[in-house]
């Protein structure tokens, strides 16, 4: 992802710079748990957000199933951050799939900087960059080490990648000159695989542990206006779409193995070996869903109709049970309908 990653760079280690984590790639929800999501749940709604009201529901009107909200408070809520994480992901691999960053840099300091005083010493930095490069814009995203130290990470268009080292050299001067840093402790890269690193570095430096604490007030990402192909209000809901459409996606594949595998399990005992073979030849030939049926599975979805509905604790239907269950929408208070549940008005 980095052509030129050294053997340890100022964001971490050379794993981290070359976009590979220890013990994996990340990938959508994929290192970015808690710890306390693998132990055993007590609350029946499940792993959703905790500042959702307990008796209040989304209704499905056209399946009947109940679902939680959530508050979308991302300074506020673990499991918030995390979706917003995602979504961010998801944004800038779409926005670097048409416009990709070249470079990218690691800014530190020894000083614990405010989010206030960073804004306005990146203002400094570009408005002075722009002289050589008018076109320069960057993508910011803020990582809080342990010690409460702040580093910042962008990821670079409008610069050449033969002008790497004049780069550094202008914006390392400008940097160090404006808080306490040190020269040798900040890194400019050329970006090799513009799309893995996009992924990496918006959910690895998003990180619950990497995250300031519960009700910091600020935004761990920002770009400047002309970063993105299009306004970000455009993007996220290309981000948007495009998640809903890959979850949609794997579900679908996820009930055609297991029906396959109900049939394969039916023929074994049968021993009924011919339905078998061809059972067992459609699992290795893949589950995935064709356009036809990816396409028909959206429509039914964007088609769906939300309500607020409220219900007692004893109506809680846990998380592992929601899918495909059917239950009365009895309940008081009258509904707020929707289009999608992500458009339901926060709760208070």
């Amino acid at each position: 992802m980095l052509a030129d990653a050294p053997e340890r760079s100022a964001g971490g280690t050379a794993a981290a710079a070359f976009g590979v984590a220890e013990g994996g790639a990340l990938d959508l929800h994929e290192g970015i748990a808690t710890p306390d999501e693998k132990q055993a749940v007590t609350d029946p709604r499940g792993n959703g957000c905790p500042r959702w009201p307990e008796t209040l529901w989304m209704a499905n009107l056209t399946s009947g199933e109940l679902h939680p909200g959530r508050c979308r408070a991302t300074n506020k809520c673990a499991y918030c951050a995390r979706l917003f994480a995602v979504e961010t992901s998801e944004m800038l691999l779409l926005d670097a799939m048409e416009d990709a960053p070249v470079l990218y840099a690691v800014l530190t300091a020894a000083e614990h900087l405010h989010h206030s005083d960073l804004r306005k010493h990146l203002t400094k930095l570009r408005r002075s960059l722009k002289r050589r490069w008018p076109d320069v814009r960057w993508a910011v995203i803020r990582e809080y080490q342990r010690r409460g130290a702040l580093h910042v990470n962008l990821m670079v268009k409008g610069v050449p990648k033969e002008d790497r080292d004049d780069f550094h050299a202008a914006w390392t001067s400008l940097w160090c000159s404006r808080v306490d840093a040190q020269e040798v402790a900040q890194y400019t890269g050329v970006i090799g695989d513009e799309i893995a690193l996009t992924k990496y570095i918006t959910l690895h430096f998003m990180k619950e542990s990497q995250a300031p604490g519960i009700g910091w007030k600020g935004h761990r990402y920002s770009a400047t206006l002309d970063y993105l192909v299009r306004p970000a209000s455009v993007m996220r809901e290309e981000a948007r779409g495009s998640l809903r459409r890959k979850r949609l996606r794997f579900r679908l594949a996820a009930e055609r193995t297991d029906e396959l595998h109900r049939r394969l399990a039916s023929a074994i005992d049968l021993e009924d070996h011919v339905t078998a073979g061809n059972v067992y030849r459609e699992l290795i030939a893949g589950t995935d869903p064709s356009p036809d049926e990816l396409a028909t599975a959206l429509a039914e979805t964007e088609a769906t109709t939300w309500e607020l509905r409220h219900h007692e604790p004893d109506t809680w239907l846990p998380r592992n049970r929601r899918r495909g269950a059917q239950r009365e929408l009895g309940g008081g208070g009258a509904g707020h309908p929707t289009n999608h549940p992500h458009d339901l008005p926060a709760a208070a």
